[in-house]
């Protein structure tokens, strides 16, 4: 998914502006690529990546919860 993971990168932070639905597939790929050989620099900007969209969804969820109940 190289366009879905350019467009998450290009986002700089601005995790707001693309949908909860290709945030997930795009961790759901990092999942998937973990198996493949990289430097450590780019595991740790991956590794980091990955937190800041879980912090994100995990804020929509919780929004999503309050609005909820």
């Amino acid at each position: 998914m190289p366009l879905l993971a350019d467009l998450v990168e290009s986002s700089k932070g601005s995790l707001g502006v693309l949908p909860v639905q290709r945030l997930c597939e795009f961790h759901l790929s990092c999942q998937a690529d973990k198996d493949e050989e990289e430097d450590a620099a780019s595991a740790v900007n991956k590794r980091q990546k990955e937190l800041q969209l879980l912090a994100h969804l995990q804020v929509i969820l919780q929004l999503l919860s309050c609005l909820l109940n």
